[in-house]
Parts: C-alpha cells; structure tokens; sequence
C-alpha cells in the first residue's frame, strides 16, 4: 500500500465527514463482493506467517451497524472461498490504535486463581529466588497500525505479491466510509474491529 498517500473526504455519517490521510494503490488483492452482507472485502497477507487482514466495507456509506449484525452469525471459512485474485484499485485511511487490558478479571473467571494467592509455586522458573512470588495482575497490549509501509499487528507486516499474468478484469475498494477490520489465520479470529471515526 504505498503507492500515494493524501488527505481524503471519509463520511463519519450522512451529515458529517472529515480529512484523513488515505493510501492509494492499485495492486493485487484476495477481493469478494458479498451480495449477502451488502459489502465488499480485500484480503492482504502477512509476511511471514498465515495472519491476513480482512477489510470488510459496506455498500452504503450508513451500513456499518448492519454489516456487523450480519458479521455475527456468518462462516468465515465459507467467505474465505469465494476470495478472487483481482486487480484492485484501494483507497484505504491510514489508521492506528493501541489496546491494552488486564486480564486478571477473566482469568479469574476461568478459574485460573492460584497464581494470584500467596499459595502460588513459581519455584521452578524462579529458581534462584529466595522469595516466594506471586502474580499480582496479567496484562495484555495489542496494536495496529495502517500506513503506507502496510499493516502491523503484534509486529507482523502484511506483503502483497503480483501475478505474472491474470485475466484483467478492475475493481475498486475506497474505504471512504466507516468499515469493518478482522485479522485472523486459517484457523482462528485474533482481532475484529471497525473504524468509524477519525
């Protein structure tokens, strides 16, 4: 995603827009078009791993709420197939946030209570430590960020390969309104989440 970059109208809602720095490239992307979401979709790979990012746009500039009600009872692994090699022309903002939880609470919940007790054995990864430890709390920080170089989860960053030659059929995918991120494996859902306001 670097082939340009400038500041673009991206329609918070009906009555309200904003300037955000946009991405511009016409490259080669996993792309469907999803008649049952009323949305389209880009998929872009990371290097190195089997995480890709998922940018899931609605066909109306209001259909954010829509879309993620949809989202809710579909099969991924059943979107996933229908994915085309297609030429795209993507506008996409450039977007970043960081998350960060304890998760003490939900590990409790899991029953997972010792660790946080003076009860707790660490003693055989402590093994020089003369004090008996215990956790007081477990956080967790995630971040993304969206900009020309490509996407970074958990510092993984996404590649996108060319073909040699491919029917030549364009489309276009300009992210000018709120939308839909997932970032996942073959496997599993790590990360969903939408951008809706700048």
């Amino acid at each position: 995603m670097d082939d340009a970059t400038s500041d673009r109208i991206f329609f918070i809602n009906a009555n309200e827009t904003v300037k955000v720095p946009t991405m511009f490239a016409d490259n080669w992307y996993n792309y469907a078009e999803y008649e049952e979401l009323d949305a389209k979709a880009i998929e872009l790979f990371f290097e190195n791993t089997d995480l890709r990012m998922w940018f899931i746009l609605p066909n109306q500039r209001n259909g954010l709420y829509e879309l993620e009600q949809k989202l809710k009872g579909v099969d991924f692994d059943e979107l996933e197939k229908r994915w085309e090699w297609s030429s795209v022309t993507v506008n996409l903002p450039k977007f970043g946030f960081e998350f960060d939880t304890d998760l003490k609470p939900y590990l409790l919940k899991l029953g997972i209570k010792t660790m946080f007790t003076d009860e707790a054995d660490f003693s055989n990864i402590f093994h020089e430590s003369p004090i008996s430890t215990r956790v007081s709390r477990v956080q967790h920080k995630a971040f993304i960020d969206v900009n020309e170089i490509g996407c970074e989860a958990a510092a993984a960053s996404v590649a996108v390969g060319v073909p040699m030659s491919l029917p030549w059929d364009p489309k276009t995918f300009i992210a000018d309104h709120p939308f839909v991120f997932i970032i996942r494996d073959p496997h599993a859902i790590y990360f969903t989440g939408h951008i809706a306001r700048f």
